[in-house]
C-alpha cells in the first residue's frame, strides 16, 4: 500500500508520528490478527489451532500467528470468541482503571458491528448494556452479534442518538465510537484509501459533535464518556476533546497504562487522548479519550410501557420446558424474555422510549399448550434443561450449513445442539428424521 502525499502531509505533525516506520507499516502485507474470548463461554483460544499470545489491556484478548477460518469454526458461530482490532480492546483496561461497578448501565451508541458492545457485556456481568445502532441493515448485525454473545444483560436498539436524551440520566458509561473518516483502518480496507480526503474529515468532525451533543444527556452526573474514533486526523480526535471540556461541561480523565505498550499519550490544551499507531502496537489506528460530564442527572425513569405478565401457569411451564437459571421473565409480543435484575429494572422504561429489537435473551413462545423455543436461548449463558447432543467438528459444520447431517442418538422433541458443550442452536427429533431449525440467515455459505 502507498499512501498518497496529501494524506501524509496531513498526519506527518501528529503528536507522536514517526512517519517513515507509519509508511513501512502501511506498506507490510502481513497483519496482525486478534481475537477476544466470550469469558461466559469459554477460557482460552486453545481451540483456534493457531499459536496466540495475550494482549496486555485486555486479558479475554488474544493475538494470532495466523488468520484461522473464522467461517468453518463452530466456535466462532456459537458466540465463543469475538473478532477485535487489539487496539479497540484497550476499552477494557480503561473500565478497568475506572473501577466501575459490576452493576453499572452503560450505552453503546453507535455499536454495530458489537464488538464493544459484547466486551462491555463481559464487564458489567451484573449490569444493563444497551447497545444501539440506527442503521437497519448495520442494526440486524449487532443483533445478531448480540444473540451469539449470548448474555442476558443486553438491549439492542435502533434510535437516533437524540431519541436517548428522553432517558436522562440513564447511564453511568456511555461509549461512543463515532462514524469517522476511517483512516485507523486503511491497512484493513485499501479502498479507504482512495475515498479519504480533507473535505470528508470536516464533514466526520460535524457529524461526530452533533452525536455527542444529542446523546450526552442520557449520561448521568459525574458519569464517564469513553469517545473513540478509528482516525489519525486531528479534527476528529483531541478537536473533539477540546470542544467537549470548553462546551460540554466534560472534563478530560488520564488513565495510566504501561510505557512499554507502545501506546502514545497526548494532551492539547484540556483534552487528554491515547493515539494507536500500527507501527507502535500490535492493532490498527486508534483514538480514544475518556472524559468525566458534569452536566447531568441522577436517572428518574421515563416514559413507561407496560408488558404483558407472565402467569403463574405460563412460568411453571417455562420451568418445566426449557429454563432452569432463575432470571427474571418477562412477556412482550407473545414472547417470553429473560433477563437479569439490572435490565429487568429498567426494561419497561426502555420499551416505551426506545425502539428495542432484542431485550435480554428470547426463551420462546407457547403455543396450544407446547413451548416452542427460540434460537436465543440456545446459545444463550443459560442454563436449558432441554435435552442436548454434542457433535464433532465435521457434524458441526454441516449443521450450520443447514444440511442434516447424521447426528448421535438422541431423545425425540427439542434438542439442543452443542459443540465443544457449548450451543449452535435447535433440532427437532421425530422418530428417524429431524428438522434442523438453525437460523437461514446465519448459515455458512460456503462448501
Amino acid at each position: 500500500m502507498v499512501l498518497p502525499n496529501h494524506f501524509l502531509q496531513h498526519v506527518q505533525h501528529l503528536p507522536g508520528m514517526d512517519l517513515p516506520a507509519f509508511q513501512h507499516a502501511h506498506e507490510q502485507e502481513e497483519r496482525i490478527f486478534s481475537v477476544r474470548v466470550n469469558s461466559a463461554k469459554l477460557a482460552h483460544v486453545q481451540h483456534l489451532q493457531t499459536p496466540a499470545k495475550p494482549i496486555p489491556w485486555c486479558p479475554q484478548g488474544w493475538y494470532l500467528s495466523a488468520k484461522p477460518s473464522y467461517t468453518f469454526d463452530p466456535l466462532f458461530h456459537a458466540g465463543a470468541y469475538y473478532v477485535q482490532e487489539a487496539s479497540s480492546m484497550f476499552i477494557h483496561h480503561i473500565l478497568t482503571q475506572l473501577a466501575l461497578p459490576k452493576n453499572s448501565t452503560a450505552v453503546d451508541m453507535c455499536a454495530a458491528p458489537g464488538g464493544k458492545t459484547t466486551l462491555l457485556a463481559n464487564y458489567f456481568s451484573e449490569g444493563a448494556v444497551i447497545s444501539n445502532e440506527v442503521i437497519k441493515t448495520r442494526n440486524s448485525i449487532l443483533v445478531e452479534n448480540c444473540t451469539k454473545w449470548g448474555t442476558p444483560n443486553m438491549v439492542a436498539t435502533q434510535n437516533d442518538p437524540k431519541h436517548f436524551a428522553a432517558l436522562p440520566g440513564l447511564a453511568q458509561v456511555l461509549v461512543v465510537d463515532a462514524p469517522c473518516s476511517g483512516s485507523g483502518l486503511f491497512r484493513k480496507d485499501a479502498n479507504a484509501v482512495a475515498e479519504w480526503s480533507e473535505n470528508n474529515v470536516a464533514l466526520c468532525s460535524g457529524r461526530q459533535q452533533r452525536i455527542l451533543a444529542d446523546c450526552l444527556p442520557c449520561l448521568q452526573t459525574d458519569g464517564y464518556l469513553i469517545y473513540a474514533t478509528c482516525s489519525y486526523s486531528f479534527q476528529e480526535n483531541e478537536d473533539i476533546v477540546n470542544w467537549l471540556c470548553s462546551t460540554q461541561n466534560c472534563t478530560s480523565v488520564n488513565i495510566p497504562f504501561p510505557e512499554e505498550w507502545g501506546i502514545v499519550r497526548t494532551q492539547i490544551n484540556q483534552a487528554i487522548g491515547y493515539r494507536f499507531y500500527p507501527n507502535q502496537v500490535g492493532g490498527e489506528g486508534f483514538f480514544v479519550a475518556v472524559l468525566q460530564y458534569h452536566g447531568g442527572t441522577l436517572f428518574s425513569g421515563g416514559k413507561a410501557t407496560t408488558l404483558a405478565n407472565v402467569s403463574a401457569t405460563e412460568m411453571h411451564n417455562i420451568n418445566a420446558s426449557i429454563l432452569t437459571t432463575h432470571q427474571t421473565v418477562l412477556k412482550f409480543n407473545e414472547q417470553f424474555l429473560a433477563c437479569n435484575t439490572a435490565v429487568a429494572s429498567i426494561h419497561a422504561v426502555l420499551v416505551g422510549t426506545l425502539y428495542v429489537k432484542k431485550l435480554g435473551i428470547s426463551l420462546g413462545s407457547c403455543k396450544h399448550q407446547q413451548f416452542l423455543p427460540e434460537h436465543d436461548a440456545a446459545v444463550s449463558t443459560l442454563t436449558i434443561q432441554l435435552p442436548s447432543v454434542e457433535l464433532s467438528t465435521e457434524q458441526a459444520i454441516g449443521y450450520l450449513q443447514k444440511l442434516n447431517p447424521d447426528l448421535p442418538p438422541c431423545d425425540n422433541g427439542w434438542v439442543r445442539v452443542l459443540y465443544q458443550n457449548i450451543g449452535l442452536g435447535w433440532i427437532k427429533k421425530m422418530n428417524n428424521r429431524y428438522n434442523n431449525y438453525y437460523p437461514v440467515n446465519w448459515r455458512i455459505l460456503k462448501q
